[in-house]
């Protein structure tokens, strides 16, 4: 029996967390919720670890300075538990609005931290959780690693085969494979941002990484929703304490983006906030 392919309208966030702040950003979620929903929307895909925001200061210095700076332990106290009041909020706003959204987050368990993609549907119920497989990098300082059991598709009513990953799981290729074999109809692959360490490191732009979810696209004969986080000035103000670091990560890097399963881009990203 062939898959059926339904049409509907999907929302993929380009936008700033509010960040190390996790009510605030929570506010901001529930802000682009009610108003993917409100624009007709019966998906919206966020960024990776959009709440409260990527660990940037992870890249820009040494460990020990993260530690001194605070920014370590803040990261994990702003970070969300799954059976928390902030996510019985998101969980009420889903189901509000009635929509489908895959939240990308850092989650909070048992002392440790993952990299997290929650699905949760139009009832404000769990379709799904699950945790990046293979941190990237000094990721590995903040972040522990999923097991593989969560590599998995989901049949959703009205949207088809849904699945997800993260950042640099797209070039993993049996990682992809596991998800192809699964028949995949509609893939979110959550970015972070891509405004660190350009131009010098061009394995972490735009151009690159967005191949790699146009590749996907192809690879899985599915669509992909690529949702990119935003850098704002902001964060660099809280982040960046010598002009060194302001030239190792720069303001914007948003580079949201929806492909077809024939990898033709789809739609145009508005500006972000």
């Amino acid at each position: 029996m062939s898959l059926k392919h339904p049409r509907y309208k999907v929302a993929v966030v380009q936008a700033a967390p509010v960040f190390l702040d996790l009510d605030a950003t929570i506010d901001k979620t529930i802000a682009l919720i009610k108003e993917a929903a409100a624009s007709g929307a019966a998906l919206i895909a966020f960024p990776e670890t959009f709440i409260p925001g990527y660990p940037w200061h992870i890249w820009l210095d040494s460990p020990a300075w993260s530690i001194g700076k605070g920014f370590t332990s803040r990261y994990f106290d702003n970070s969300l538990a799954y059976d928390s009041p902030e996510a019985d909020r998101l969980r009420k706003a889903v189901r509000e609005a009635g929509i489908t959204a895959v939240l990308g987050l850092s989650e909070r368990f048992e002392g440790s931290l993952y990299i997290a993609q929650w699905i949760l549907g139009p009832d404000g119920e769990t379709i799904a959780t699950r945790r990046k497989l293979r941190v990237t990098h000094v990721e590995r300082t903040v972040y522990g690693e999923g097991d593989g059991s969560d590599l998995a598709v989901h049949d959703i009513p009205g949207l088809g085969r849904v699945g997800a990953l993260c950042c640099w799981e797209h070039i993993q290729p049996l990682t992809k494979y596991a998800m192809y074999a699964q028949n995949e109809q509609v893939h979110v692959g959550a970015w972070p941002s891509f405004s660190l360490y350009e131009p010098f490191a061009y394995a972490l732009s735009a151009e690159v990484n967005n191949a790699a979810s146009r590749v996907y696209a192809v690879e899985g004969g599915c669509f992909v929703l690529a949702p990119c986080a935003v850098v704002s000035e902001a964060m660099l103000d809280e982040l960046c304490d010598t002009p060194t670091k302001r030239e190792l990560l720069r303001a914007g890097g948003a580079a949201a983006r929806i492909y077809g399963p024939d990898g033709r881009e789809l739609a145009a990203p508005l500006a972000p906030d």
